[in-house]
């Protein structure tokens, strides 16, 4: 069971290789990971915070918890922002922070909604790049959730409780929305874009960093028709700034989707 969580937690580093790998200035050969202190406690609570949200957001065991949290906000995002005609998909800006491992701005994209996820845990963010890019099979990969949870436990059995992720890839999700097929082209740069005064953004970009840091600039003012947030106010040191940078990067009559 242990080694279940350790080979996803391992290959989900080992893929960062090829992504996010840093620039030796130094000469010196990169330090062996499997050498070193300790692990502190706390950095092993966020690779279990990690494995659990595999478990909500990829698996078809998480579907539960997903049709609580992400359903009424997909379903306000529908209701606010109606996409109904080709012209009209992509046209609107949806921007997630704390995305997590960013299944939930995966899918308001296949809605046909231009839409930038935004994360700052790097444990959520190694993750999200391993979930979002890396070519993995469904259900290819098992994880064990409940592996170190001490509460609501009956028996062994739930804490060896395991499930296969992930329940589909993220470009099957995107390519499964209802207007996939329109062509992105030089047309929906300008028309939906530059003439109406807005940076261009493909259909779906990340933003890794502070959410004040990235979204509190004069150069995101007025940029976004809607911000999706999940479980994500809370995670704010200063609410009342969360409040102002939302406030700021809405367009008028903008909306602000929350649970």
């Amino acid at each position: 069971a242990v080694a279940d969580n350790a080979f996803v937690l391992n290959d989900i580093v080992e893929w960062q290789d090829t992504q996010f790998r840093p620039r030796d200035l130094t000469g010196n050969p990169p330090p062996d990971p499997h050498v070193g202190p300790d692990i502190p406690s706390r950095m092993m609570e966020r690779c279990d915070s990690v494995i659990h949200s595999m478990y909500r957001e990829w698996s078809h065991e998480g579907a539960a918890e997903r049709a609580q949290s992400f359903a009424p906000l997909l379903h306000e995002v529908q209701r606010l922002l109606p996409v109904t005609t080709p012209t009209e998909a992509y046209r609107y800006r949806v921007a997630v922070p704390g995305c997590g491992l960013g299944r939930l701005p995966v899918e308001i994209c296949a809605l046909g909604y231009t839409t930038q996820a935004n994360e700052y845990s790097v444990y959520m963010l190694l993750a999200t790049n391993y979930m979002l890019n890396c070519p993995l099979e469904p259900l290819g990969l098992c994880i064990r959730p409940w592996l170190h949870v001490s509460s609501n436990v009956v028996s062994n059995a739930d804490v060896l409780e395991s499930c296969a992720i992930p329940d589909q890839s993220s470009s099957d999700i995107l390519e499964d929305g209802p207007w996939a097929h329109l062509p992105e082209d030089e047309d929906e740069k300008e028309g939906k874009g530059a003439r109406e005064g807005r940076m261009f953004l493909p259909r779906f970009s990340f933003a890794a960093g502070d959410f004040c840091s990235i979204y509190g600039g004069a150069e995101m003012q007025g940029q976004w028709d809607a911000v999706v947030t999940c479980f994500f106010i809370d995670t704010a040191p200063n609410v009342l700034e969360y409040i102002d940078v939302i406030h700021s990067m809405l367009r008028p009559g903008g909306v602000w989707i929350n649970v």
